[in-house]
């Protein structure tokens, strides 16, 4: 993997699933969770606020990604759909959880929650992704090979 000075998740094109629009949400995933992780790194209280604001931006655009990947599920009849949402709903739970301990003022450490986050978007796009886009592009490339015309020999 890449290592980018100062970036805590830095992008690699190890992850890329091979489908364009998941992976610039991937990529825009990764950057939302920088952010989160330098708000935390600042410890005062403007980047507490930064980091309420990040979390919230964070926790809405985890929903649309997870909304393009259930429709690309849908759409092409992904075997392993079941499961896969099953992750995104516990991710999502978990994540919220984090997210009212936070806002209760609760004991709330910042820097493991980045680090959760890192974890499981990686460890998720590597395997339950990397699946998805598998299947996809195989779907693709079937049916294209359906749509060519035999070899006039």
């Amino acid at each position: 993997m890449k290592e980018e000075s100062g970036i805590f998740m830095p992008w690699d094109e190890q992850y890329s699933i091979g489908i364009g629009l998941v992976d610039r949400q991937h990529k825009e995933l990764l950057r939302l969770t920088n952010m989160l992780h330098s708000a935390c790194r600042e410890g005062s209280t403007a980047a507490q606020g930064a980091f309420q604001s990040t979390v919230h931006a964070l926790v809405d655009y985890v929903q649309v990604h997870f909304a393009t990947e259930e429709k690309l599920m849908r759409q092409f009849r992904f075997t392993g759909m079941e499961d896969h949402l099953n992750e995104h709903r516990e991710f999502v739970r978990t994540v919220l959880d984090k997210v009212r301990v936070f806002q209760k003022g609760e004991l709330f450490v910042p820097l493991a929650f980045t680090g959760f986050l890192k974890e499981w978007i990686i460890g998720h796009i590597a395997r339950a992704d990397k699946k998805l886009g598998t299947y996809i592009v195989g779907v693709v490339r079937r049916e294209a090979m359906a749509r060519r015309p035999p070899d006039a020999t």
